[in-house]
């Protein structure tokens, strides 16, 4: 899950269509993730819970992660499931949730996504 999110911040759709399970895969898959990346920003990931079993090789991941699209602030709540082939996970599918959210830090606070900057200098302006 996680190379998963670090995929998504660097924006790396070859590596996310890969580590997506084939039964899964669709043709613009690519092409929908390159227009998606164009307008989303993801900064933070914080895993919930895992739960692995080993006699079947699947998994599932429950986790929280942080974006910004057009200049609003979102947090993806999701239990993904996880398959193990030929020594591979890959992502099968996610029951998400979606909800805006404000983060509004004091403006010499660092700034919510994670710039290294303060607050009043990156997104408080």
């Amino acid at each position: 899950m996680r190379s998963r999110f670090s995929a998504f911040c660097l924006q790396d759709a070859d590596y996310l269509i890969a580590t997506l399970h084939p039964s899964q895969r669709n043709p613009n898959d690519k092409q929908q993730l390159v227009e998606s990346f164009k307008q989303t920003k993801w900064f933070k990931l914080t895993i919930q819970d895992t739960s692995i079993n080993s006699l079947e090789e699947n998994a599932t991941v429950n986790f929280i992660a942080r974006f910004e699209e057009n200049n609003a602030l979102f947090e993806l709540h999701e239990k993904s499931n996880f398959i193990k082939e030929t020594q591979q996970w890959y992502y099968v599918n996610g029951n998400t949730h979606v909800k805006a959210i404000s983060l509004t830090p004091k403006r010499n606070e660092p700034c919510w996504c994670n710039s290294g900057l303060k607050f009043k200098k990156c997104h408080g302006l």
